[in-house]
């Protein structure tokens, strides 16, 4: 079992949570989100990170019809691949993508926009918010895909992965250039 604290929580499904915490089971399956009022209490074995804690990433290449997409599940399918590929998969999957939707996979990561790059870009024109960039990354990805049961939010029993952002702005709440992300889970 592992417990993840952080400054915030975004469990996408419901309002950002201060100070919460997620308890997973040793699958990394979510079996609670904890809603401490904002308090920090010491918990044994609880790792307390700076920054904010989101699900993993579902990115889809543009495309208008879902069904000619191929689905790849990162942590769990990359044995499928060759070398060159798996080596992409790596790449997207430590950058936060937990799943990619595409008509063929590419064998070069640089291929691929890095996600918190095009939420600051869309951030950057004003008209959208980081809460909003980060459903439609997240859930609204997994729904598209029909994934929504395992991925996309941190709801109990999903494995959706849990991605620290660092470096983000509790004033505007936002991610900025300095944001950086880490993969915990």
């Amino acid at each position: 079992m592992r417990k993840i604290a952080a400054n915030y929580i975004f469990p996408v499904t419901a309002p950002p949570i201060k100070n919460g915490h997620l308890i997973l089971d040793d699958n990394n399956c979510i079996i609670d989100v904890v809603d401490t009022n904002g308090q920090i209490t010491e918990i044994e074995g609880l790792e307390y990170y700076s920054g904010i804690l989101v699900p993993g990433f579902i990115y889809i290449d543009t495309c208008d019809d879902f069904n000619r997409l191929q689905t790849i599940i990162l942590n769990k399918q990359l044995e499928l691949f060759n070398a060159q590929q798996k080596k992409a998969g790596r790449f997207l999957w430590s950058r936060g993508i937990q799943a990619i939707a595409q008509k063929q996979w590419q064998n070069t990561p640089e291929k691929y926009p890095l996600v918190l790059n095009e939420m600051l870009k869309q951030l950057n024109n004003g008209s959208t918010t980081f809460e909003f960039l980060l459903k439609e990354y997240t859930i609204e990805n997994a729904k598209k895909l029909k994934m929504e049961s395992n991925f996309g939010s941190f709801n109990l029993q999903k494995n959706p992965g849990v991605l620290l952002l660092s470096g983000f702005n509790y004033k505007t709440f936002s991610i900025t250039e300095k944001t950086q992300l880490t993969r915990l889970v």
